[in-house]
């Protein structure tokens, strides 16, 4: 069949219905209603598609393709990025996935558009249409730490023994921890603490402005961006930003949030950005320290960082050599414009989709029940 490209109408509760029915099709985290209105509310979407669907003959959506749009800054320089998210095509939408990544390829206003959560199956796809792996050395990396290697341990015998959907579905929700219930302390030590103000004004504010004035390019962390970021209303965990403060100002930073890839897979406390000043990197192992406290604390069984740049590499110190490698295959690509800043840009999660589309843990009654 010959789909045809168009938005995604996420004020339309029908089609947001039949994009659900997709993502579930193939077990992916279904975006509901109130999940897409907060999506198309993104500060640097401007008029741009929240996402597009291939539509069939009857406009009914058989493919889908999301748009999340970045705002990314350096000294006197703000730019447009983009990154693609939960594509998926139905089984009789044959040839709709080329088309909806040539769409989301060509929009206006960019210096680059970028997957940076490519599944094994769709980055040769990528590349056929003009991605490049990137960052160059560190693409196909994903790096976890065990916290909890019993649980682990379990939960790849668990997979193995229901590889089959069905017998997955009859054993429900599996590895939670009684410990996800509990609220995040986390620690004050060394100059580590948690950061609650994103405000304007604040030392979030000031360091952030202080990080855009350095010679490279960052995505925009604003209040206002922030403030959209943790309105989420599908997220069951709030996100937890750790700082390094040398007085009151902030030197560093790590996000992370609990989730869970699917029923059978353990609980993963997520690193959903890493960032500090420059002259600042020794942070990140204190950083690090904290987080795995963290997982360790909240029932996590495992910390994991699923996107890897040099930089980022060569700042997390002894915990690199304590890091299992995931991963394997080239899940961060690249297109790039002719226009595109002459500038070093070290993508996190945070440039991905990571925060948007993670699976969260299920909480209170929800994880109960299951």
């Amino acid at each position: 069949m010959s789909a045809r490209i168009r938005p995604f109408r996420h004020d339309d509760p029908d089609e947001v219905t039949l994009v659900a029915g997709l993502h579930a099709g193939v077990g992916w985290p279904v975006r509901t209603f109130g999940g897409w209105a907060w999506l198309a509310a993104n500060p640097a979407a401007g008029e741009a598609p929240v996402a597009w669907v291939a539509a069939d003959a009857e406009d009914r959506p058989v493919g889908v393709l999301g748009n999340l749009r970045l705002d990314c800054v350096g000294p006197g320089l703000r730019v447009k990025g983009a990154t693609g998210f939960s594509v998926v095509t139905a089984a009789h939408g044959r040839g709709a996935g080329t088309k909806l990544v040539r769409t989301f390829l060509t929009q206006p206003d960019l210096f680059a558009g970028w997957t940076l959560n490519a599944n094994p199956a769709g980055a040769p796809l990528y590349e056929r249409l003009g991605l490049s792996p990137w960052p160059h050395a560190t693409h196909a990396l994903k790096l976890a730490w065990i916290v909890d290697p019993v649980a682990c341990a379990f939960g790849r015998a668990l997979r193995v023994a229901a590889h089959d959907r069905r017998v997955s579905g009859m054993l429900g929700e599996r590895l939670l921890s009684r410990r996800l219930d509990r609220t995040w302390s986390a620690p004050v030590a060394d100059g580590i603490g948690p950061v609650v103000d994103f405000a304007s004004g604040s030392a979030w504010d000031g360091y952030c402005q202080r990080l855009q004035g350095e010679p490279r390019l960052r995505p925009d962390r604003s209040p206002a961006v922030m403030e959209w970021r943790d309105a989420d209303p599908q997220a069951t965990w709030p996100a937890m930003t750790l700082g390094r403060f040398q007085g009151p100002d902030l030197m560093a930073h790590v996000r992370a949030r609990l989730a869970k890839g699917n029923a059978l897979e353990v609980t993963a406390l997520e690193i959903l950005d890493v960032d500090w000043l420059e002259g600042h990197d020794a942070a990140v192992s204190m950083l690090m320290a904290a987080l795995f406290a963290l997982a360790r604390e909240r029932g996590a069984a495992k910390l994991r960082l699923q996107v890897v740049s040099p930089r980022v590499l060569s700042a997390l110190g002894p915990w690199r050599e304590r890091a299992r490698a995931e991963g394997g295959w080239g899940h961060c690509k690249v297109n790039w414009r002719d226009a595109a800043p002459d500038l070093p840009w070290d993508p996190t999660p945070f440039d991905g989709d990571y925060e948007i589309c993670l699976r969260p843990a299920p909480a209170g009654e929800r994880r109960r029940a299951a």
